[in-house]
């Protein structure tokens, strides 16, 4: 009988846990981004670009799309143009490409002429405008 009851009362101790992360809402003081999640890749590029604006690597973010997100994954170019801040205090400090680390949790932000591409393919490759490195925030 108490090995039972037991049982009664784990199964809904489970759920709840489980139940606990689901759909979170973005806290109010974070900035919009369109895509929030988890670095799953990072490319550092070696090669001297010959392109106008330099590519410095790429990025994958994996996520949830949530209320203020237009993706739930992206494959982001990240130029010399490309805004690096880390989010502490709920204010932005300048960071740097190498401060990026694969499990970190980011956001970002297309280049404005890239936004209807994301929509369509998410596979491509989108130039991101800023990255935000999130700390002490749970994955999506």
């Amino acid at each position: 009988m108490l090995g039972r009851l037991n049982c009664c009362w784990l199964l809904p101790a489970v759920l709840l846990i489980a139940g606990a992360d689901v759909d979170p809402e973005p806290p109010p003081d974070r900035p919009k981004a369109d895509v929030r999640g988890k670095v799953t890749y990072v490319f550092v590029s070696k090669a001297k670009s010959k392109l106008a604006v330099p590519i410095i690597g790429r990025v994958r973010i994996e996520g949830k799309k949530e209320k203020d997100t237009q993706q739930d994954m992206a494959y982001v170019s990240v130029s010399t143009d490309t805004k690096i801040y880390r989010f502490k205090s709920g204010k932005k400090v300048e960071a740097k490409f190498e401060d990026i680390q694969k499990d970190a949790i980011v956001q970002a932000v297309f280049a404005t002429d890239d936004k209807i591409k994301a929509k369509k393919a998410k596979s491509a490759i989108i130039p991101a405008s800023e990255i935000l490195i999130l700390d002490g925030t749970k994955a999506p």
